[in-house]
Order: structure tokens, then sequence, then C-alpha cells
């Protein structure tokens, strides 16, 4: 901002701010009633994204995200239902969306708006859900003003968040194990006549807690990718919308219950090319079906993951390991490797005994 004091003109105070290339000037009577404009035109300035687009909204920024973004990930079906689901909610008993800013003009976007969805998600979901969404704006945001000119700045930086949750350490015990496949299995349990394809979804989670497979690694299994004599499996990362790291491309050993598994998987398959033909919601939906039926709390279908990864650790060390489960750090590897003090109690003893020995 460039403040002159009285013109000879006129006698007013002229008020000069510079603000990407564009000059924004005005006249006024008194000096405090010049500063007090810069100020304001200063909070504003700092507060708005700002755009030369007057006809596009925040809506038309995410949806070019999702086109050109996230259509590349392998996480792009779930980022479209949580877009979907974000922009039709409404409060309850009312026609009010929930969250109006899908509907703001990127010309009038303004920090106060992200900052009410804050609030108002955060109400609804943990920190974690929030900051995977947030982390979604965020990323828009960044796209509009650095490489796609939406939006002159992006001005999510400096809003307070919630720290992401520590990790989890859930892991499947023996018992939840067998009650699962137990349930799934019976052929005279008596289920919604939605819940179908329960035997993939047996095999499907037993395969996890036997491979440390992710979800979309299982689903995405070619049969040419399954090497039954050989005791091993590839994942490929050639699926649609895979997006893997080079550290996520690998070979897989298998155990003799994965190979019974992926056996028994391949007979009942009714796709010439996948193995599994089954989709990421019918298999969630399934499984909170089974948990809440089981009174098994607080268990998710990634928690395969670290009981998997804790199990194989009790045969490869820990570089294997991290090959084996497509982990490019041994820290990363860290927060998946989660055994317990009886576990490690039990490998202490063994020790003894074979040093003893």
């Amino acid at each position: 901002m460039k403040k002159r004091n009285k013109s000879k003109d006129d006698g007013v105070w002229v008020v000069q701010i510079y603000e990407e290339q564009s000059v924004e000037k005005k006249k006024f009577e008194t000096e405090t009633s010049a500063v007090a404009w810069a100020a304001n035109f200063a909070r504003e300035v700092n507060t708005k994204a700002g755009s030369d687009f007057h006809d596009l909204t925040f809506l038309d920024l995410i949806q070019r995200y999702l086109d050109e973004v996230s259509s590349k990930l392998i996480s792009h079906k779930k980022n479209v239902r949580m877009i979907n689901f974000l922009k039709t909610s409404s409060i309850e008993g009312t026609n009010l969306k929930k969250f109006p800013i899908f509907d703001v003009n990127l010309q009038d976007l303004c920090k106060k708006d992200f900052v009410d969805f804050r609030d108002q998600r955060l109400a609804d979901v943990g920190p974690g859900a929030f900051m995977n969404d947030w982390s979604k704006f965020h990323f828009a945001m960044s796209m509009g003003s650095c490489e796609w000119g939406w939006i002159h700045k992006n001005i999510m930086k400096g809003i307070r968040v919630p720290k992401q949750p520590p990790h989890r350490i859930r892991r499947v015990s023996l018992e939840e194990e067998i009650a699962i496949h137990n349930f799934l299995v019976d052929p005279d349990l008596v289920v919604p006549k939605r819940f179908k394809n329960r035997l993939q979804t047996d095999i499907i989670f037993q395969l996890a807690i036997e491979t440390a497979l992710r979800f979309s690694e299982v689903i995405a299994l070619k049969k040419e990718e399954i090497y039954l004599d050989d005791g091993y499996l590839m994942v490929t990362g050639i699926e649609p919308n895979a997006g893997k790291s080079s550290a996520a491309i690998r070979s897989v050993p298998l155990t003799p219950k994965a190979k019974s598994l992926l056996s028994d998987a391949i007979q009942m398959a009714n796709h010439e090319i996948f193995v599994f033909k089954i989709t990421h919601t019918t298999v969630t939906d399934l499984l909170r079906y089974c948990f809440k039926k089981l009174n098994i709390v607080d268990l998710h279908f990634h928690d395969t993951r670290h009981e998997a990864i804790s199990r194989l650790a009790k045969i490869y060390g820990i570089l294997d390991l991290a090959k084996i489960v497509g982990h490019s750090s041994v820290e990363y590897l860290l927060t998946y490797f989660q055994p317990t003090i009886h576990e490690l109690v039990e490998k202490m003893n063994q020790a003894d005994k074979n040093y003893a020995g």
C-alpha cells in the first residue's frame, strides 16, 4: 500500500494499493478514513481467493480436480462418492444445504467459507475423516491457483485444522477371524437379500490377513498374476486407476492357506480376467453387517493389514517384509507392525530356549 500526503490538486488523501499487477486507487477527505479503507481492503484481499471468472463456482473447481487429478488415482471412485455426499447433504428437517461452499462463486470465495465447512464437518465426523476431505479441497485450491489460473491464491493456507489422529493399532484377533469366517460361510444363515457374494467376501477377508494385500489390490488381482505352483502372486499396478508407487508393484509369497483360498476363488470366479468380481461397497456393507451381528467393535477392513504384517514379521526380516508388503521405508512399515506384549515375551522365551540348547 502506498499513501501520499495531501495532493496539490484537491487537498484530499489518496490511497493506492497494488495487488497482483492491479492498482486500486481512492481519495478521502481525512487521513483516518483513508487508513480505515486501506485496512479493510487489505483484510478482504487476504481472505478472498479472487478470480477472473465470474461464472465459476467452488464446485466447478472440485469437479475439475476430480476429472484431471483424482481420475488417475485408485481412490477416484471413493473421492467421487465423498464429493457427491457433501454437495447434496442437507440440514436435517430442512432443504438447506449443510455445506453451501460448493455453490459459492470463486470470485466471492473466502476463508470464512472454509472455516464454516470445517466447523460443520467436524460436528459430524472425526479428525481423520475430516482431514481426508480437507486434503482434497487443499489440493484443488493449489491447482486452481498455481496451474489452472482459476483463482489468485489458495486461501486455505493458515486455517487451523485438527491434528491427524494417531495411527490405528487395531488387529484382528484369531477369535474374531474364526467368527467372521463361520458367519460368512454359514449356509443356514438368513441375511438381507442385498448381501450377496458372502463366500467371495470371506475369501477376500482371509486372503488379506494371509498376504497383507490392500483391499484395492485384492479385488484387482487377475488370474494371470497368480502363480500357485510357484507359490506367489504379483501386484502389477496395471489395473485401472492403480496409482501404484514403484514399491507397491511387487511379488508376494503365498502361505499354504493363501494358496488354498486363491485356488477356491479361481474355481468359483465367473470372470475371464479377474479373480474376484465384487465392489468395494458390497464387501464393506456386508462386513459391517457381519461385525454388528457378531458384536465386533471398531474393526475396519484395513486392520487386516496390521494383522498380516504383524504375523509375517515372525517369518521375515524387516527388509524382506517391507518388500513383500510394498513399503518404500522401514519407518512406514513400523506403523503397521503391532506385536502384542505376549508375542514379544514368547519370542524372548523361544530365544532363551535356543540359547540354552
